[in-house]
């Protein structure tokens, strides 16, 4: 795999994260 790809496939697990973590605090205080 390029290196490209592994930049591309870390950023898209970072921020997958961080709206789950959004996403989850959302449903928590609604």
């Amino acid at each position: 795999m390029a290196d490209w790809q592994e930049l591309v496939v870390a950023e898209v697990r970072k921020y997958r994260h961080l709206y789950d973590s959004a996403l989850k605090d959302y449903v928590i205080k609604t």
